[in-house]
Formats: C-alpha cells, structure tokens, sequence
C-alpha cells in the first residue's frame, strides 16, 4: 500500500517559501547574537564573520535596532 505523507506547517507565514525562511531565521540569529554581545556591533559582526557595515544593512533590511533601556 501506498503511505500517506502530510506535510505539518509549523507558523502562521503563508509564504513558506526557503527564501522566507532563511530570512525568518537569519534575522532572529542576528538578534539573538546582537543581545549576547550587548548590541556592541563590531563584536557582533566578528561573532558572525561579517563586516560591521554588513551587519549594519542586515538590520536595516530586517528593521533591527537596539532597544530602549527598560524595554527589553
């Protein structure tokens, strides 16, 4: 007999493309590391191997700043 496969859909993102998953993930991984690092950036970009000024556009690309003080 022939098995049944079904796909589960784990987020609420109707556009499951790989391009939107590598961003999803790639932003939440610059986030996360930004916050291990104090938001010290030139750190940051060393931890990920990147240059500042990438690491700079990337949060720009995925709307990344630091937060406020008592708002984390």
């Amino acid at each position: 007999m022939a098995e049944s496969r079904r796909v589960l859909v784990v987020d609420d993102d109707p556009d499951h493309s790989l391009r939107s998953a590598r961003a999803r993930f790639e932003s939440d991984h610059i986030r996360r590391i930004l916050e291990e690092n104090d938001w010290q950036i030139q750190r940051t970009a060393s931890v990920l191997k990147i240059t500042r000024l990438h690491l700079w556009k990337k949060m720009q690309e995925y709307g990344i700043g630091r937060p406020e003080a008592g708002k984390i």
